[in-house]
Order: structure tokens, then sequence, then C-alpha cells
């Protein structure tokens, strides 16, 4: 048996395992409540521990409660690499930093102390761990509403079904109805920062065609995953035809992905390469300026959305439906519909059976066209 197949089988093992315990547990706890009284909801939490491109994706649904909460205070309660999707958005009165990952009792309890502390009336759980909803009922939280996978929602009094194939951000409004059933939901919202915006501005002068390319990706706290990566050399095809288009193009990530971009950049020489260099505002701004972003299923392919920017966006062994951009302006090539390598239910595991061949089914021709397409 091969190291992918032995952790899908453990992988699998362990997720039935959780749900026939959660849903022991079900019977234990009360999960029905009536409709909850709106007008006595003064203090309203939305508990999301990770991780960035998730929460973008959370912003519609957040939106969405501060439309039907208006003079309510509004808590996002999140983790430090998370945090920066949220930090300036306007539908938020606070931000609650919390632990990414919530891994035995020491850390359920370290996450409902904070939360009891908040004195919140009502919590929507964006997350499918049965310890973070659990945390919200040791909290003393009354009414909770929020994902319930395959029973994992056991602790909730307003669980809403999830569906394998339903996009996350859907997901999340999903959860949000029981308490603003009427609100309208606008698209993924990003504010960077004034000075990050005239950051950007000034790095960005010179030329009015920028194109943002995203070669890294697939590292997060939850895990690695880094065969969500088009190869290099084909990101190197791209990258020149964009170059004898005319445009300019500027190389974006994160610290963990500066050593991709590096060889990208040495071969190119017009192109800006700024991986590593700035902060999560400095690249939302950046990507604002961008007529175009080409990249790997990441955050920043989130936060080029949430920045109104049109994508190219190259999926590999995730779900494109489901964590897909979220967005009327974008474009997905993805070959992965009949290759099961290293998925299980849904989820991921590092060691793929097939060395992700999905990714590399993807063509540099399906991305130009699809480039052309956006840039018109």
């Amino acid at each position: 048996m091969s190291i992918s197949s032995v952790d899908q089988w453990t992988g699998s093992f362990r997720d039935v395992l959780i749900g026939a315990v959660c849903r022991v547990l079900s019977l234990a706890i009360h999960r029905q409540s009536p409709p909850p009284n709106l007008s006595s909801v003064a203090r309203l939490l939305v508990l999301k521990p990770c991780c960035l491109g998730d929460l973008l994706l959370a912003t519609p649904a957040i939106a969405a409660l501060r439309r039907s909460f208006p003079r309510a205070h509004l808590t996002v309660a999140t983790g430090a690499w998370a945090r920066p999707a949220v930090d300036n958005n306007p539908d938020l009165d606070a931000v609650l930093e919390i632990p990414p990952v919530v891994k035995g009792p020491g850390a359920l309890w370290g996450l409902a102390k904070p939360l009891r502390r908040g004195r919140f009336d009502a919590v929507v759980v964006l997350d499918r761990s049965p310890l973070v909803s659990l945390a919200a009922f040791l909290a003393g939280i009354s009414v909770r509403a929020g994902l319930d996978s395959g029973g994992r929602g056991f602790s909730l009094t307003h669980p809403v079904s999830t569906s394998p194939q339903r996009h996350e951000a859907s997901l999340y409004v999903d959860a949000i109805r029981c308490l603003a059933p009427h609100a309208g939901v606008p698209g993924l919202r990003f504010f960077p920062a004034a000075e990050d915006v005239a950051w950007a501005q000034e790095r960005l002068a010179g030329s009015s065609r920028w194109v943002a390319v995203h070669p890294g990706g697939g590292i997060n706290p939850g895990g690695t995953l880094t065969g969500k990566r088009w190869p290099a050399e084909r990101f190197d095809s791209i990258i020149q035809r964009l170059l004898d288009a005319g445009l300019s193009v500027l190389l974006a990530g994160g610290h963990e992905d500066a050593e991709a971009t590096a060889g990208i950049a040495a071969r190119h020489g017009q192109v800006l390469d700024l991986a590593g260099q700035t902060t999560f505002g400095q690249l939302g701004a950046l990507l604002a300026e961008c007529c175009l972003f080409i990249g790997n299923d990441t955050g920043a392919l989130h936060l080029a959305v949430a920045s109104r920017t049109p994508v190219v966006a190259i999926f590999g062994p995730s779900l494109p439906q489901v964590y897909g951009p979220w967005s009327a302006k974008a474009r997905v090539i993805y070959h992965g519909d009949q290759c099961r390598g290293c998925r299980f239910r849904g989820g991921l595991v590092a060691n793929c059976r097939n060395s992700f061949a999905c990714t590399r089914a993807v063509t540099e021709g399906e991305v130009w066209t699809a480039a052309q397409q956006l840039l018109g």
C-alpha cells in the first residue's frame, strides 16, 4: 500500500470515528432552540480560526451580518496568520486573536475562556472542527449557529448542513441565514490601509498595465500542500508571453513563496519581484492596481478577487466549485475531475499517489487563452 493510500485510509477512518463520537455527544446536548430574538442581539461573534483565504471567503457573510445588525458590536475571532484579511474591515468593531488550530482539551479551554469574557449573545461558527463549536458552547453563548459537517456541529443550537459540492463562501452565507435571513450579500471584501494604497501606487508607477503572477502557495498553519503549485517553468512561458505583449509583470507572494519567485525573476530581468517583501495589506493594494492576476489555489487568489481584479486560477487537487474564485471575472483551469489521488471526503493528503498529475495537466496554452480573454 502506498503512502498516499495509507494516509487516505487513516484520514477516512479518523473522519468516520469523529463523526460517530459527535453523534453520540449530540444526544447529551440540547440542539434545538426557538428562532432568536434579533432585537436582543447586542454582541455578535463570528468564529473562524484559519486561514487567510477562508477568512476572505467569509467577508460576504460578515457584511450580511453587519447589514442585519447595524447597532450590534460585531467581532471576528481568528488566528494571527489570518487576521490581516479583516484588520481594516469597516463591517467589524473588533478582531479577537485566537489559536489558528484547536487540538486537545487544553486548547479547547484556552479558546473557550476569551470567548466567555466577550459576553457574546450569539455566534456564527464558520469552521467544521467539533472542538471550535464546542468552545462556543463552553463559553456560554446561548445562540450558536454554524456549519454541521457529518454531525460535527453537535453543540450548535442552529446547525447548518454542509454539501461537499457547495462553495465555501456560499456555505458561510448559509450559516448566517438563521440570524440574517433577508440580508443582501456582496462579493468578497478587502480594505487596505491608505498608506498601503499609496505605497503600492508608488511601486507600480511607470506602467499602467500590470499583471500579478503568483507561482507559490500551498503553505498554511494547518499544513503544507505544495502539490497545488503549477510547475515554475510553465509560469516562465506565461510571463514571457505577457512581456512580449507589452505588459508589466509583478511577482507576488509571501515569505514562503520567495524561493519560487527568485528563480523566475533571475530568468526575466524585466519583472518586479516583491514576494516576501510586502505586508498582506500592501499585497492587496498592489493587486488592486493590476489588470489581471494569474496564480495557483492560494489565499492571494481570493485577495485578488476581493480587490476586484480579474483572475486566472490554476487548480490541482482542490475542488474549484468549493474553493475557487467567487467572482464573475474569473477563469478556472482544472483537470482533477477524474483524479482522487490525494482526496478523501473533501480533505487532502500531502502525498498523492498520482504525483499531483491534475496540477501538471494544466497547459500553458489554456492559461494563456484565459488570460487573453480577461485582458480583452
